[in-house]
């Protein structure tokens, strides 16, 4: 059962990176871009444990700590991106990279330093946990600047699964990758509709409204 979880998290967290490149590159939005981080960071997630599943856990430190730092870098950087998008909160770009890029250092030293026990465990905490709990409590603290514009609704349904994931991640296992399947259903289902793609999403001057 744990494999058909993580194989279904791996095959919709793609998707919806391929979803999320599409219309990167179609409107050259941030916001696109900031979601595409957050789901291939999803996508490192499903695929190495399935891969610790299927095989065995990666045990040499070196590459543990490559995996981690490209997963830390993408995921601290899209989340934290991403909560300043839903509040129209526009910090200067050091703000924005300058605890992905301490995350980024930590886990380079951490290949070299031997000292540093467990450097795995502490890039989740660093690089997603941390990021995460920010975001969720940036989005509500500001969660009036939250009520309009694009997505208003799938805004306070990521805001409720990621709740919820942080409360139940402790005591079931596979909570993450069921958390991860419905946000890439949510992406695709946001992103695109089956309608069709040009009746559903206009651009008005620097906003993207859906219809």
């Amino acid at each position: 059962m744990e494999e058909i979880i993580l194989f279904a998290a791996c095959l919709f967290s793609f998707a919806a990176v391929v979803i999320s490149l599409m219309f990167f590159l179609r409107f050259k939005k941030s916001f696109f871009l900031h979601v595409l981080l957050i789901l291939l960071s999803f996508f490192f997630i499903s695929a190495n444990s399935l891969f610790a599943i299927l095989h065995a856990p990666i045990s040499d430190r070196t590459l543990l700590c490559v995996v981690g730092v490209i997963l830390s870098l993408c995921f601290s950087t899209g989340i934290i991106s991403l909560a300043f998008d839903l509040t129209h909160i526009k910090p200067s770009n050091a703000v924005v990279f300058a605890y992905p890029v301490a995350v980024f250092i930590f886990g380079f030293v951490s290949i070299f330093v031997q000292e540093i026990a467990n450097p795995g465990f502490l890039l989740n905490v660093f690089g997603i946990w941390i990021p995460s709990l920010f975001s969720i409590v940036f989005v509500l603290v500001f969660r009036k600047r939250v009520n309009t514009d694009i997505f208003r609704k799938a805004k306070w349904i990521f805001v409720i699964l990621a709740v919820l994931n942080f409360a139940v991640s402790f005591v079931v296992h596979n909570a993450p990758f069921v958390f991860i399947i419905f946000v890439s259903v949510l992406v695709y289902h946001i992103f695109y509709p089956w309608e069709g793609i040009s009746p559903s999403i206009h651009i008005c001057s620097s906003k993207i409204i859906l219809r």
